[in-house]
C-alpha cells in the first residue's frame, strides 16, 4: 500500500492489521477445541499414574471419553507399571504421546489458518 506525503514523495507502508476476523475466530475455536482434549488427557495421564480407581464414576467417564484418542498411540512404546500395595499406577506414554501429537497438530491447524487469511505484501 504506498501513502502519497506530498507531490514528489512516495512512502511504501505495510499493513500490520490482525489476520482476518474469521481466521481468528476460527483459530480460537481450533485452540478451544483442542485445548479441551488436551486437559482431558492431562487427567487420564494424571489418573493412571496416580492409579486412580476406574470405577469410580469421574475416573470411568474420563477413560472413556480419552480413549478414542489414545488407542492410535497404543503400541509405540511399553506402558511401565508400578504396584503399590492396593493400586497400580501406569506411566501411560501413548498418552504422553497423544499429549504431544495434537498439540503439535493444533499449532499446525493454527498457523495454516493464519498463513491463508495474512495480507499478501
Amino acid at each position: 500500500m504506498a501513502r502519497v506525503i506530498d507531490d514528489r514523495d512516495v512512502v511504501e507502508t505495510r499493513s500490520t492489521a490482525p489476520v482476518a476476523s474469521g481466521a481468528w475466530t476460527a483459530a480460537n475455536i481450533v485452540y478451544l477445541l483442542f485445548g479441551v482434549l488436551e486437559a482431558l488427557l492431562a487427567f487420564r495421564f494424571i489418573f493412571r499414574l496416580l492409579g486412580a480407581n476406574p470405577a469410580s464414576g469421574f475416573v470411568s467417564f474420563i477413560y472413556n471419553l480419552s480413549e478414542p484418542f489414545v488407542a492410535p498411540f497404543y503400541g509405540i512404546f511399553g506402558q511401565p507399571t508400578f504396584q503399590g500395595n492396593q493400586t497400580t499406577a501406569v506411566f501411560d506414554t501413548a498418552t504422553l504421546v497423544a499429549l504431544l501429537v495434537y498439540g503439535l497438530l493444533a499449532w499446525v491447524i493454527v498457523r495454516l489458518l493464519t498463513a491463508a487469511t495474512r495480507p499478501r505484501i
